[in-house]
């Protein structure tokens, strides 16, 4: 009888944890709708463990030089106000940086990663919040470098992704493995999920409308990929979120129609999402995310 109370006792306390897990992934921010909403509109943000905000900022040297000069500038009030921290010293190579392609992350102890690309992919490192910089690195030296991404992992791996190439750092970003090939797409993204899986999403297809998905499982050495396969929408800034095993991929579409061709024409963008429960071999019908009381 003992055994049986307490039985009922673990199933009441253990229904009572995954009704919470639920409700507030549920409720959340007033729905699933608001709660999904609300994690993509801040998967670009890069924040530190206090919630600061950083970005990267540009000033072109012309007249007086080529290229431009990079900075880190810094918010304490969510984004309203920016004050300049630090400047960012790269090789005085205007062939590296005369257009602004970089890319900032920080690690889980705020240490920040930076890298930029064009001609010659060059990584640099703070530990410090910014203040300081190490001494910027040349990782990669040849063309074919586009579109850089940066990300570390919480085991502090940090990864390199510039157009179709790969490259991982093991030791803080001392040395760096060969370039791993791995399919390339527009707006690449990374994240971690459970167990210290590596995601990768990107877009591609000749509508833009197929969204990649690779993953890794032993911290960048292998990957693998699935795909959504031929969505009806065009895609633009894939991104994706967890709720226990289920994977929530979040992107932006638009139905192309034939007033899209006149000049000055917007395209009217809306955010759907796709849910795998199987590490992404299937994906459930796309849904439109919506504003809580109907807006998009």
């Amino acid at each position: 009888m003992e055994l049986l109370k307490n039985f009922k006792i673990k199933t009441v306390i253990g229904l009572s944890l995954i009704g919470c897990s639920l409700g507030f992934f549920l409720s959340g921010c007033g729905g699933k709708s608001d709660f999904l909403l609300s994690q993509y509109r801040e998967r670009n943000l890069v924040k530190d463990s206090e919630g600061n905000q950083y970005k990267i900022v540009y000033k072109s040297k012309f007249p007086h030089g080529y290229g431009c000069s990079i900075f880190l500038y810094k918010s304490f009030d969510k984004g309203k106000t920016w004050t300049k921290l630090s400047t960012v010293k790269i090789p005085d190579d205007y062939l590296t940086y005369v257009i602004e392609e970089s890319d900032l992350c920080i690690s889980s102890n705020d240490t920040f990663y930076f890298v930029c690309a064009r001609g010659k992919v060059i990584f640099s490192k703070s530990v410090d919040k910014g203040k300081t910089w190490s001494k910027a690195k040349v990782v990669y030296d040849r063309k074919g470098i586009w579109q850089p991404v940066i990300f570390v992992d919480s085991q502090d791996v940090i990864y390199i992704l510039c157009g179709s190439m790969l490259f991982t750092s093991y030791d803080g970003g001392k040395t760096w493995t060969e370039p791993k090939a791995i399919r390339s797409g527009n707006d690449p993204f990374f994240c971690e999920g459970e167990k210290g899986i590596i995601y990768l999403t990107y877009v591609t297809g000749k509508r833009q409308n197929i969204i990649f998905l690779s993953y890794s499982k032993d911290r960048g050495k292998s990957w693998h990929t699935e795909t959504t396969g031929e969505l009806p929408v065009m895609v633009k800034e894939p991104y994706i979120t967890f709720a226990g095993r289920s994977i929530y991929l979040i992107f932006q579409g638009v139905r192309p129609t034939i007033s899209h061709l006149i000049p000055g024409s917007k395209l009217d963008y809306h955010v759907y999402y796709l849910k795998s429960d199987d590490e992404g071999k299937s994906w459930s019908k796309m849904t439109r995310l919506k504003e809580k009381g109907g807006g998009g």
